[in-house]
């Protein structure tokens, strides 16, 4: 409720006063930045974007039923503290994340929505001051299993410039911990 509704009102057709006003030419409504294809969602340059790409030492069937499984993958996620299933493609995630010396709990609603057996799966995320977007990529690769994981994030609010700029340095690392979290939970 704190945030500033100036666009909103000019967009609305009234002022911060109250009074009807006509809107002026440059008065537009903020754009998404994220366009959506054929159900992918495709992240804009500026959005902080990380990809891991890695082998795993199992078959393709036992690593799409580990990646397919909410539980497990959740706690592969770092910063994962508990993994709350609420129906078979809703999942709730409370999150610790660690900025510098200060901590912060997080609570993501995370829901599947696609999933092509062994191939691919693709998930979103919603938290008061973020979304998420997830893609998990799978190929056979003889006795081995290629995974492709993207992780999108878009901050919502005041302090969403900051937190983009900072998510944008995190990112990649957390990608990286994500991929040796599954390695280690496939291969022992």
């Amino acid at each position: 409720m704190g945030e500033d509704l100036g666009p909103f009102l000019l967009l609305s057709g009234f002022s911060r006063l109250g009074s009807a006003s006509r809107p002026t030419a440059r008065a537009q409504p903020r754009r998404r930045r994220c366009k959506v294809f054929d159900n992918r969602c495709v992240p804009q340059p500026h959005m902080p974007e990380g990809t891991a790409t890695f082998e795993v030492r199992a078959p393709i069937e036992r690593v799409w039923a580990f990646v397919s499984d909410m539980r497990k993958i959740g706690g592969c996620v770092p910063g994962v503290q508990s993994v709350e299933i609420l129906d078979e493609t809703r999942a709730r995630w409370n999150l610790k994340v660690k900025i510098g010396p200060l901590s912060q709990e997080i609570e993501v609603l995370t829901e599947t929505l696609e999933q092509v057996p062994l191939k691919h799966g693709m998930f979103r995320g919603q938290a008061e001051n973020m979304d998420i977007t997830g893609t998990i990529d799978l190929a056979p690769d003889g006795r081995s299993t290629k995974v492709t994981y993207t992780m999108t994030v878009q901050a919502k609010g005041p302090l969403a410039r900051i937190m983009d700029n900072f998510m944008k340095t995190r990112l990649k690392g957390q990608t990286e911990e994500f991929a040796t979290n599954v390695k280690k939970s496939l291969e022992g």
